[in-house]
C-alpha cells in the first residue's frame, strides 16, 4: 500500500427478481356449445444441449459446474488459439468408482482480445496458485503507460481468462507515491494474498494483503 491495515474484503452480492405474470379471467362459455375437431400438431423435441459456447474456442461442459472433490489431477489440453501452446485442464476422479465428476479447463482468448498477459509461472511453493475450487488462478503483469495504474499489478484469472485486477481495487496508502504488487496466491482458507511495495527514499515499504476471494462466493449444482 507504519501503521496498521485493516483487512480488505472484496463482497459480491447478488439480487433476486420475482417475476409475476397476470392471467386474465376466462370468458364465460356460449350458450349452445359448438363441436369442434382438431388435430394435434407432431413435434420433435429439440436435444439437450450438452455443452455451452465458450467465448474462448474450447465448449463448456457441464462438468465445469460441478464441485471438485475426490482425487483431483492437471492434464494439458490444445490451445485452440495457439500452433503450439495448450491449455490447463483439472479432472476431479472418485476414487471409489474411477468416474470424472467435476473439471475446470482454463482458456485463453485471441490474443489480440487480450489487453494484459500474465507474467508467467508463480512461485506458489507454500500456498496455493489456485482457489479452492479450481475457478482461478493467481496472476501477475506489468502495466505500462503515464497512467496512475502503472507498475506490477496481481489479481486472478477464471476459467475464460476474465481478468480481476486487483491491484486497481485496493486504493494506496500514499498519494502520490509509486508502488509495487508482487505474491499474488490462494491460502489454505481460500483468502487472497498479495503484498505491496512502496518505493521510499530510504528503501521500500512493504505490506500484506487478505482479501476475500470471489471464489469463496461460487455456488455449484
Amino acid at each position: 500500500m507504519s501503521r496498521s491495515v485493516a483487512p480488505i474484503t472484496v463482497l459480491v452480492c447478488s439480487c433476486i427478481f420475482a417475476l409475476s405474470a397476470c392471467i386474465p379471467r376466462s370468458s364465460p362459455p356460449p350458450e349452445t356449445p359448438v363441436a369442434t375437431t382438431t388435430t394435434p400438431a407432431t413435434t420433435t423435441p429439440s436435444p439437450t444441449p450438452t455443452t455451452s459456447p465458450s467465448p474462448t474456442g474450447v465448449p463448456h461442459s457441464p462438468l465445469e459446474d460441478k464441485p471438485m472433490r475426490g482425487l483431483i489431477v492437471q492434464d494439458l489440453i490444445k490451445d485452440p488459439f495457439s500452433k503450439y501452446g495448450n491449455l490447463s485442464r483439472f479432472r476431479a476422479t472418485d476414487p471409489a468408482t474411477g468416474e470424472v465428476v467435476a473439471m475446470r479447463i482454463f482458456r485463453n482468448k485471441p490474443a489480440s482480445d487480450s489487453s494484459i498477459t500474465s507474467s508467467g509461472a508463480l512461485d506458489c511453493s507454500f500456498n496455493y496458485c489456485y482457489s479452492r475450487d479450481f475457478s482461478y488462478v493467481a496472476a501477475g503483469w506489468y502495466v505500462d503507460g503515464d497512467s496512475g495504474l502503472q507498475g506490477a499489478h496481481v489479481g486472478y484469472v477464471d476459467t475464460d481468462d476474465n481478468i480481476t485486477d486487483i491491484s486497481a481495487a485496493v486504493p494506496s496508502l500514499y498519494e502520490g507515491r509509486p508502488y509495487s504488487d508482487y505474491s499474488p496466491t490462494f491460502s489454505a482458507d481460500d483468502y487472497f494474498y498479495f503484498k505491496r511495495e512502496y518505493d521510499e527514499d530510504d528503501g521500500k515499504r512493504t505490506l500484506y494483503y487478505r482479501l476475500k476471494s470471489a471464489a469463496r462466493s461460487r455456488n455449484f449444482s
